[in-house]
């Protein structure tokens, strides 16, 4: 993904501690968090979402929005500070 993964396992952490990131019944945090950073950083669409990860549409447009509208509803700075 481009990430080292310690920093990745530390923005899932602060995410779960300040905003209300919590793992579904079947898709973790760390998944949401992973399939927001690619949509993000490829561009890609959710056919090619769908089809890495596994998921149903849905699931990835639910999962991409959730992260996004965990990080635009706190400041950056509040998330960011300790990464």
């Amino acid at each position: 993904m481009g990430i080292n993964r310690f920093v990745f396992r530390k923005l899932v952490s602060e995410l779960e501690n300040r905003t209300w990131l919590c793992p579904t019944r079947y898709v973790t945090s760390e998944e949401q968090v992973a399939i927001f950073l690619r949509i993000a950083r490829t561009g890609q669409g959710n056919a090619e979402m769908q089809e890495r990860f596994q998921r149903s549409g849905d699931t990835i447009s639910k999962c991409f929005h959730r992260v996004l509208n965990m990080l635009v509803s706190k400041p950056l700075g509040e998330i960011f500070a300790l990464l």
